[in-house]
């Protein structure tokens, strides 16, 4: 860590950040040219290397570092600009990159300068080859505002870390000799580039589920968001609309929400389809349903997931001629699994900032009263009381200050005649009412005058 600087580190989140998103076209043309690398590139190392300088030069990085590992070469590139010398952020992004490979994680550190206003964030995402193998990772210095923005960013490097990664497919196709069509790799193609630079997330998904229909012979195919534990229907291929109130579509839906509850490949498809050997399980009530409805089909869905979060859930239905396998429906969740960053860019990038502002209160209620954070949980429900006892409580307070007491009105009393008290009934002080004698005079020399 450089010296003179307070750090922060955060790992990967797919939490959207309204500031940093008003430009979601910019992403889709660093999309654009990485395809476009990987399409003319005729080597592992010229398209890494381009793709790398790309995004570091998109970026404006004062240093950039990348390191790939591959069975028959090491790739090692760097990118500098600026007045900093490249000896200041190498062992950073040195130790930035041993440590992602090591975990097989994506994760960014802020850095605050104590001598100035320099704020940086050093990104560091893992890469990995068409059979999602991590084969290394790019570490980039990015001037940022703030740790808002920083993570905002750190998801778009994610993304075009999973287009890279994505893209080696197209250039072992183009360099293999031979091509098993049985594995039905998919690759992005096109198509699926192009929906980077889409202008809403239905889009984007109408662009993915229409491509996948084709790629995999479906009948039909689905992706929907999920929000909490609920899905929001975003595409069902064939169709330019989802009514929510269609039987059709609330089948698919009750299979999604199925899926989701279970955070696994479900399939459903006739019980003499050949599964691997293994027997087909009859215990998803609700696939049962929807492959019953849609006349015996194969139906299965996918949970895309990043890290622990699942971010959406995929659909298919196919003909019961063509049923479904184990390693068909894994090569279609490695595909369109690492496409869920862009999707969720594309989609809080899209929407008004009183649904960015709601759906962020929702999320932080959700973190505060689920699971687990007993400490936050307890700091929240102090704060609540403090806040209806600040509005509605009461308090009795006792102050103590010097004062003089003052009579209302001040009453001189004369004798009628000369004497001596015999006797007082009051002091100074003391309270007396209309009628109460004061004192007693002594009578005795008026009674020996009178004798």
């Amino acid at each position: 860590m450089p010296e003179n600087t307070d750090t922060t580190t955060f790992d990967n989140t797919n939490e959207a950040w309204e500031d940093s998103l008003n430009q979601p076209a910019l992403i889709g043309d660093l999309f654009d040219e990485i395809q476009r690398c990987a399409s003319s590139t005729q080597s592992f190392d010229t398209y890494f290397k381009q793709s790398f300088q790309k995004i570091a030069k998109h970026y404006s990085c004062p240093y950039a570092h990348l390191s790939l590992q591959l069975p028959t070469m090491v790739i090692e590139d760097y990118y500098h600009q600026g007045k900093t010398s490249p000896s200041f952020w190498k062992p950073c992004t040195d130790n930035a990159i041993n440590d992602a490979i090591s975990e097989n994680t994506s994760k960014a550190s802020f850095y605050n300068s104590k001598t100035d206003q320099t704020k940086v964030t050093l990104h560091t995402v893992t890469l990995q080859n068409a059979k999602n193998q991590t084969i290394g990772a790019m570490s980039l210095v990015v001037n940022t505002q703030g740790v808002d923005q920083a993570k905002a960013t750190q998801n778009k490097i994610k993304s075009l870390a999973a287009l890279i990664s994505l893209s080696t497919g197209i250039i072992e196709s183009r360099l293999a000799t031979k091509h098993n069509d049985s594995k039905k790799t998919l690759t992005p193609n096109k198509a699926l580039i192009n929906a980077a630079k889409s202008q809403n997330e239905h889009e984007l998904a109408f662009t993915i589920t229409n491509n996948l229909r084709n790629k995999t012979q479906c009948e039909q195919v689905a992706i929907s968001l999920v929000d909490g534990n609920k899905v929001n229907m975003l595409s069902i291929s064939g169709f330019d609309e989802t009514p929510d109130r269609n039987p059709g579509v609330l089948k698919i839906k009750d299979a999604m929400l199925e899926c989701l509850d279970r955070l696994d490949v479900i399939v459903y498809q006739n019980e003499k389809s050949d599964w691997d050997g293994d027997k087909i399980s009859s215990n998803y009530f609700i696939h049962k349903q929807w492959h019953e409805a849609a006349g015996g089909a194969a139906v299965a869905s996918i949970p895309l997931m990043d890290d622990e979060h699942c971010y959406a859930i995929l659909s298919l239905r196919r003909d019961n001629e063509n049923p479904f396998s184990k390693e068909e429906l894994q090569n279609i969740k490695e595909a369109v699994e690492p496409f869920g960053p862009a999707l969720e860019l594309v989609s809080h990038a899209t929407r008004k900032l009183a649904t960015h502002a709601i759906s962020s209160a929702r999320t932080s209620v959700k973190t505060i009263t689920g699971p687990g954070h007993l400490f936050r949980k307890v700091m929240f429900g102090s704060a609540i009381l403090f806040s209806l006892w600040f509005c509605f409580g009461t308090i009795e307070y006792n102050i103590t200050v010097p004062s003089t007491v003052q009579p209302q009105k001040v009453v001189h009393v004369n004798s009628p005649y000369e004497g001596v008290i015999a006797e007082a009934f009051f002091k100074e002080g003391d309270t007396f009412q209309k009628g109460d004698i004061l004192y007693r005079l002594n009578t005795d020399e008026l009674q020996l005058q009178a004798t």
